[in-house]
């Protein structure tokens, strides 16, 4: 346990003196205070755009076009962000030697793959938690609410969907030789699984996850999110153990 604490702590300063934790928070906090106001004034800017003379019906934005500009900004380049902060974490320590000097002080693979992706859930969930705040004052300021019925919910699937990326990044960076390769396997396969998004089989599949998030909103497929983010929570331990037992400090 001493020598986990250890390795989390270290792992934790990593993050912060490579400034990865402030860019990350930048770059949520940003799309959480910036979602609600493009969606509440984009109505207004088409309507600005028309020609003289027509009338466009545009409907007044709502908050469910908030959480959607949310939930888009966020799944894009947020997703692409994280990917790029994390997928050299582990790939890097095994190419520099670190990792191999690890194991010779006694930290055997699963604690130094287990620190890893625990320090990057902790730091992401805490920035998420503060882009949530950061989008609910500004929901509150432009709509006069934040909360619906199936908001948590929605904001969980979200959640469980970055998580999966987390874990789905920390193979490949535990596997691969260098962090291209990570990166692009990363990317890869995060956009191949959510082409599958448009068949039946693909509601089942962790890429789905936002989709749902979007549907729960509006009081849909309830039970489809509760199976789908079962599902993506065991394919992502399975991540976890696999990455723990696949990590080589060859090259």
């Amino acid at each position: 346990m001493k020598k986990i604490l250890i390795l989390f702590k270290k792992d934790l300063l990593e993050l912060w003196r490579t400034k990865k934790i402030l860019i990350l928070s930048l770059v949520f906090i940003l799309f959480a205070l910036s979602s609600p106001v493009l969606a509440y004034y984009t109505p207004e800017i088409l309507k600005s755009l028309g020609a003289s003379g027509m009338q466009i019906a545009i409907p007044k934005a709502t908050i469910y076009d908030s959480y959607d500009q949310f939930y888009k900004n966020i799944g894009q380049i947020g997703l692409f962000v994280l990917i790029i902060v994390i997928s050299g974490l582990i790939v890097n320590e095994r190419r520099r030697g670190q990792f191999t000097s690890l194991l010779n002080n006694g930290v055997n693979k699963a604690q130094f793959v287990l620190s890893k992706i625990v320090s990057q859930v902790l730091v992401f969930s805490l920035i998420y938690l503060l882009a949530i705040a950061c989008f609910s004052i500004y929901n509150i300021v432009l709509f006069d609410k934040n909360w619906l019925a199936h908001s948590f919910l929605s904001l969980l699937l979200i959640y469980v969907y970055f998580f999966f990326v987390i874990c789905l990044t920390n193979f490949f960076s535990s596997w691969m030789k260098n962090m291209v390769l990570t990166l692009v396997l990363s990317l890869a396969i995060t956009i191949f699984m959510g082409l599958f998004s448009m068949f039946k089989f693909g509601s089942y599949l962790p890429s789905y996850l936002p989709n749902l998030a979007t549907s729960v909103l509006h009081g849909k497929e309830l039970t489809n999110a509760y199976q789908t983010m079962g599902i993506s929570c065991l394919v992502s331990l399975a991540l976890v153990v696999l990455a723990a037992k696949l990590c080589s400090n060859r090259e």
